[in-house]
């Protein structure tokens, strides 16, 4: 698809900006090779993007096959944060996500559990690996839409409309704001864009997840519509047998399936519903200008 092609040389050209740094090699993005390195300390400015990453959404790591990874919100995270469960060896790996999605319950590491001293060598080191997956931006909004308004209008609690009260900053379903953004899905996009892209991690452009002297660390990006993508990160990955052992077979409802081997979603096969305007179009391609086009 035209947007992967586009993201990924958007992502491409972030990490070539901010390539070089001193005594590092880095790995070439999306290839899966991995060039000689040596890893160092951070630098001050980064080491402070690296607190402010751990404060705000810290990456998951999986310490016996020396991955860190960039969870994203509407981007499988559901399914990662399960093959990792099951790499760490937790019996119930693919427990629901009110336990997968809280920090307390879930038993995964994340950065900030490790000790900064170990960030050095974990962000630059070539016997880490640090790994983000990307969705189309259009279908990652339809589908925060679907969740979080479309899903939620049978409610009948006060945390119905919590992420449309987040972006018009009040608690009233009369507010004018909370009316348009809950009305449609143009509505929403509008209030959206208008009033909280960035604050917001369900929409937050992907191209935010990190502060842009991070991204040059970052050596592996997979697509979320790619069914190979899975299986090429969990490939480079010493110990060697994590695709085998834990990403090739046990999902889906048979459990013969492979992680991520279905890539439709209810967003993807609604999308030419919602998506059915040419304004609609330019209105998400506008708020999603540096994920689809920053040089």
């Amino acid at each position: 698809m035209a947007w992967m092609v586009v993201l990924a040389l958007v992502l491409t050209l972030m990490l070539l900006e901010l390539k070089s740094f001193e005594g590092v090699t880095l790995t070439t993005i999306m290839s899966g090779r991995k060039e000689a390195a040596t890893w160092q300390n951070l630098t001050t400015d980064e080491l402070e993007s690296m607190r402010h990453l751990a404060r705000e959404f810290p990456p998951i790591v999986v310490e016996e096959y020396k991955l860190v990874f960039f969870a994203q919100h509407k981007v499988a995270s559901t399914q990662f944060k399960k093959l990792f469960r099951r790499m760490m060896h937790i019996d119930d790996w693919d427990a629901e996500p009110t336990v997968l999605h809280n920090r307390k319950a879930n038993n995964l590491t994340y950065i900030d559990y490790i000790p900064e001293d170990r960030w050095h060598r974990i962000m630059t080191g070539s016997d880490w690996t640090r790994a983000i997956f990307v969705r189309d931006p259009k279908e990652r909004l339809l589908s925060a839409y679907l969740d979080k308004i479309v899903n939620q209008m049978q409610r009948d609690d006060r945390h119905k409309w919590e992420y449309i009260f987040m972006c018009c900053r009040v608690r009233d379903e009369n507010d004018e704001c909370v009316k348009q953004g809950t009305a449609s899905f143009e509505g929403f996009a509008t209030i959206v864009r208008d009033k909280c892209l960035s604050r917001v991690q369900y929409w937050k452009p992907q191209s935010q997840r990190m502060d842009p002297n991070l991204w040059k660390f970052v050596d592996f990006v997979g697509h979320l519509n790619d069914t190979a993508a899975t299986k090429q990160l969990l490939n480079q990955l010493t110990p060697k047998n994590a695709w085998n052992s834990y990403g090739k077979s046990g999902w889906g409802g048979s459990g013969r399936e492979s992680i991520l081997q279905k890539t439709s979603s209810v967003a993807s096969e609604l999308f030419d519903t919602y998506f059915n305007t040419t304004t609609i179009h330019q209105l998400v391609e506008e708020m999603y200008f540096d994920d689809f086009n920053k040089k």
